[in-house]
């Protein structure tokens, strides 16, 4: 069976998720995530995709992005690849590449989505056991959105600014979302299911709308647009 090529649709908001070799921590050390956010940064400007929040785990990255064009995604990431590989493996002394394979992407409709998806990747740290509290993991946007730090690598979403009038009301909001539900959300579970087999996530009208602009079926076992039911 052919492989499905990945989601990239123009100015949609993207899950990304980007796992190293198999027992290899790829952030063991402070330097390779600043090396990581500063080639992020760049080449995401370059490429006008912006970044609304991220996690550097030691196996892995997780990116919640929207670019403005969705063919230019695949470029920047071979880009950032080459430029953070050559980077990590000096570093090091290694060799090859630490990354375990392609990275995957799933399309997100952006409400409900972007803050579940949001505090998805933000509190990772701390329910993985690798931080007390989000902020105490220096790998991660939770500090910009919280208010206790300035990202430059963090483009607000839209929706975002929803929370508040002020950067305290919306940091404040933002904080009190994060400290409710469990690391077992049901919508975690749902973006990262989306994410590792490729496809939409959202209601029937978002993946109508997705459909129009994707030349791939966007769920299980549906190509294109859904078909119309008829009635008798």
């Amino acid at each position: 069976m052919a492989r499905l090529a990945r989601l990239a649709i123009d100015q949609q908001l993207h899950h990304l998720r980007h796992d190293a070799v198999d027992g290899r921590a790829i952030f063991g050390a402070p330097a390779d995530r600043d090396d990581y956010r500063a080639a992020l940064l760049e080449v995401s400007r370059q490429a006008e995709i912006a970044i609304h929040a991220y996690v550097l785990l030691p196996h892995g990255v997780r990116l919640l992005l929207t670019p403005r064009r969705g063919a230019d995604l695949a470029p920047m990431m071979q880009r950032l690849g080459r430029r953070f590989v050559e980077l990590h493996n000096r570093r090091h002394r290694t060799v090859g590449s630490p990354w375990a394979g392609r990275y995957k992407t799933g399309v997100l409709q952006k409400s409900p989505y972007l803050l579940a998806a949001m505090r998805h990747l933000e509190l990772q740290p701390v329910w993985s056991g690798l931080a007390t509290t989000p902020e105490a993991w220096q790998g991660s946007s939770f500090a910009h959105h919280a208010g206790s730090a300035f990202d430059p690598l963090v483009t607000d979403h839209p929706l975002f600014w929803e929370l508040g009038n002020t950067p305290f009301e919306r940091q404040l909001a933002y904080r009190r979302y994060c400290l409710t539900g469990s690391d077992n959300d049901e919508a975690g579970l749902r973006i990262d299911e989306a994410t590792a087999k490729g496809w939409a996530l959202g209601d029937a009208d978002f993946i109508e709308q997705m459909s129009l602009q994707q030349a791939r079926r966007l769920l299980p076992g549906q190509r294109g647009r859904p078909k119309l039911i008829r009635s008798l």
